[in-house]
């Protein structure tokens, strides 16, 4: 008879179902003194919220007023989304032990999915208090911080976070997340252009963009030029002014040593305004801009208007527009407009590198003395960016412009920036 029975046993648990069955029976079993919450988290573990409400109100049934008990039935309550009822639990043992960290932490957790942030702020403020040693409370606190955009607070409970636990992966995350970005960005680059009738032309450029905090940014540049047998030096200052997130006022001048090569000074200032488009479209964002720019030359004044528009697109995908009319006055000869456009195409090619290519008509640059006069021209042209680093980028680019009377130029650049 013994040996029937154990065969019947082993029979029963080799079949699939007839586990299932024993496992249903055993959660259906009242728990043993002590093993009720073992039980609760293990169906939690197993996904299984229903099965461990049941075990919680099985023992609430036994102990009315174990606030264990009615602890992990709000916990339960909150995973299966029952956000008043895990409330109103929550609620009635803070009112019995109002310096318990794991409830203060479970009710900030259910601030934060009422989305009441500020709320969940006081509350996790309230469980370090209580128990400051807790690096889980203090990594929770730094992600409501960081949802508020306040990010400087956020950094330090994070830091105090891993101060407590310095081997957690997720405080080493989060802290990434809110690392203090670099302010200044130094930039090296060089130009060279080719012309089929005259002599090689270059220029190197040494700049500095410094991002003062939220709204304001300087950039100061110097560039030398060596073009067409005079050695000339240009000077840049200029400010953004951002109102908002997409906004942008910015205005800015030169003064140069032209030696008859570049002008002798220039001004300028530009507006644009950037956004998101509402809904699932085709078009990500759409950026507008307007540019007015003067320059002097020693026997020639130009005002060049450039307005310009860039089209988001998906996957990174950019594609930009600009129209410029230019007003060329010269001594004793009366002032000449001049339309140009480009319009150019930037998109990835593979991680960490973007490519583009533009064609331009018409004299598109009027900061050196040979795009001025009256000419017709057409250029085609592209480039590479490489973000070698998070903080280091090399770019490059090329270009042909096929001139009237026979003339053509050939121009590429490189340049460096590193963010720090």
């Amino acid at each position: 008879m013994f040996r029937f029975a154990t065969f019947a046993l082993l029979t029963l648990l080799a079949n699939p179902a007839s586990r299932g069955l024993l496992a249903q029976s055993a959660a259906a079993l009242p728990p043993a003194p002590g093993d009720w919450e073992k039980q609760v988290r293990s169906l939690l573990a197993a996904n299984q919220p229903q099965a461990a409400l049941q075990v919680t109100e099985g023992r609430l049934a036994q102990a009315p007023g174990d606030t264990d008990a009615l602890g992990w039935q709000g916990r339960v309550l909150l995973r299966l989304g029952r956000l008043p009822e895990a409330e109103a639990v929550f609620q009635r043992v803070l009112s019995v032990t109002p310096k318990d960290a794991d409830l203060l932490l479970d009710l900030a957790l259910l601030r934060r999915r009422q989305g009441r942030p500020e709320d969940a702020l006081e509350l996790l403020k309230r469980a370090r208090a209580a128990d400051p040693n807790r690096a889980d409370l203090a990594s929770e606190e730094g992600r409501v911080l960081r949802a508020l955009g306040r990010t400087r607070e956020a950094r330090e409970a994070f830091l105090a976070a891993q101060r407590l636990a310095p081997d957690d992966s997720q405080t080493k995350l989060d802290l990434q997340s809110v690392a203090e970005a670099p302010r200044m960005e130094l930039r090296l680059g060089t130009d060279v252009d080719t012309f089929n009738y005259t002599n090689t032309a270059s220029a190197y450029e040494l700049g500095l963009r410094t991002d003062w905090d939220a709204h304001w940014i300087t950039y100061f540049e110097t560039s030398y030029w060596d073009r067409f047998g005079g050695q000339a030096q240009r000077n840049l200052g200029q400010v953004t002014f951002k109102p908002k997130a997409h906004t942008g006022i910015t205005v800015g001048g030169t003064w140069n040593h032209d030696e008859g090569v570049i002008p002798r000074s220039e001004a300028f200032f530009e507006l644009d305004q950037g956004g998101t488009v509402p809904g699932h479209h085709f078009i990500r964002g759409l950026e507008f801009n307007y540019h007015q720019q003067w320059y002097w030359f020693s026997t020639a004044r130009v005002l060049a208007l450039t307005p310009s528009a860039i089209v988001y697109l998906p996957r990174e995908w950019m594609w930009q527009i600009a129209v410029t009319a230019a007003r060329s006055s010269f001594p004793a000869l009366a002032p000449v407009w001049q339309p140009s456009g480009i319009t150019k195409l930037t998109f990835p090619v593979i991680s960490r590198l973007t490519a583009n290519v533009f064609f331009a008509v018409g004299s598109e640059d009027y900061a050196v003395t040979d795009q001025l006069g009256r000419f017709a021209a057409q250029t085609w042209g592209g480039g590479l960016r490489c973000q070698i680093r998070s903080r280091q980028y090399l770019q490059g680019y090329v270009f042909y412009q096929n001139r009237t009377q026979q003339r053509s130029q050939t121009s590429f650049g490189l340049s460096y920036g590193l963010r720090f």
